[in-house]
């Protein structure tokens, strides 16, 4: 209801929404469906490294601003039937607690390792460029491929629509997308 809100809500993408709607222009997400997603990624990899893959890309989120006491009970909600890996990937496989998350991820990567030392963006990715974490380097390149090749295919299909497009996305998205548009 008002750009405040929004930001809170959201972030970037909420403001922009919000800007959007005040003037009437159609917003689509880029990265293609939840589903799809896993089906892609899945192709490749065990659907236990994934679900353990996308709790992990939210524990930064879950950790931030929060007790420890708060973001392990999210996270416990996360690991049940009703959290998004089950609901949105349809990833019904362990882990299912948090005890199980931290020894599957320890047996992965070969040292002991618990999901709270994933304390923000840069950690994650800085952890992901350790040659202990290649699977799941290799599950966010994945992931990656399949968010670009979606962004690129809704593009084409709105310009070839002669739709006005403003793509809005990180530099990971951005340049693989621009050069692919611009062949």
């Amino acid at each position: 209801m008002s750009k405040a809100e929004a930001i809170k809500c959201c972030g970037e993408m909420g403001f922009l929404q919000f800007l959007a709607k005040q003037h009437h222009v159609k917003v689509t997400t880029w990265e293609g469906d939840s589903l799809s997603e896993a089906k892609f990624v899945l192709e490749k990899f065990d659907d236990e490294s994934l679900k353990v893959f996308y709790l992990l890309r939210q524990a930064p989120q879950l950790l931030s601003n929060v007790s420890l006491a708060d973001a392990k009970s999210k996270m416990s909600n996360l690991l049940g039937q009703s959290g998004f890996p089950a609901t949105e990937y349809h990833l019904n496989v362990k882990p299912d607690s948090i005890a199980e998350l931290d020894i599957m991820l320890s047996t992965m990567v070969g040292k002991s390792v618990s999901w709270v030392e994933f304390s923000s963006a840069t950690i994650f990715d800085q952890q992901l460029s350790t040659s202990e974490f290649t699977t799941l380097k290799a599950i966010k390149d994945r992931v990656n491929e399949f968010r670009d090749n979606s962004a690129i295919n809704k593009v084409k299909a709105a310009i070839d629509n002669n739709e006005r497009v403003m793509f809005v996305a990180g530099g990971l998205h951005f340049m693989p997308v621009m050069n692919a548009l611009m062949q």
